[in-house]
């Protein structure tokens, strides 16, 4: 009796069978290759495209957080709320989002160096509130810590620049 799915009476696949098998397989898998590809957009095209929303998102996010630190600046100038510390840490993350954008040395350069202006005095605002009590001592270290690193990067930024 042949077994079901075998095309020779004895039960045995036929070598007809496995040679068509054999020499089709092939053609089956270019052709799904083929139509996978098909209507794919080409690396190019795709780099194009990620390059596009990359800016728009790095645009989105530094005009959010200019809004933020106008928001803060006037409420701090009107004495409605906030401190000068907050300020400077939205405008620290503004300027972080403004060395994402910078394309050339020059620019990375000017962003670090109101980066470092902007952690000093923050450094000194956090060394002044431990002294009168209002702060940690552990907090004047991670202000200096911050520092010293942006300064750090700022001189890397420069000797590439040269």
């Amino acid at each position: 009796m042949a077994k079901e799915g075998n095309n020779h009476p004895s039960g045995r696949t036929s070598m007809s069978t496995k040679r068509l098998f054999l020499l089709s397989w092939p053609v089956g898998a270019i052709v799904l290759a083929a139509s996978l590809t098909v209507g794919a957009d080409p690396p190019q095209a795709q780099h194009d495209e990620t390059s596009k929303q990359l800016a728009s998102l790095l645009h989105e996010r530094r005009e959010t957080l200019r809004q933020l630190v106008d928001l803060l600046e006037a409420e701090f100038r009107s004495g409605a709320g906030g401190t000068q510390e907050t300020v400077l840490q939205a405008s620290n993350q503004l300027l972080e989002a403004e060395l994402d954008m910078a394309s050339t040395s020059a620019e990375r350069i000017a962003v670090r160096e109101k980066l470092v202006a902007n952690l000093q005095k923050i450094e000194k605002i956090a060394a002044a509130q431990v002294e009168r009590g209002m702060r940690q001592a552990k907090d004047v270290f991670q202000a200096k810590a911050a520092r010293l690193k942006a300064e750090i990067e700022l001189l890397r930024e420069r000797e590439r620049h040269q």
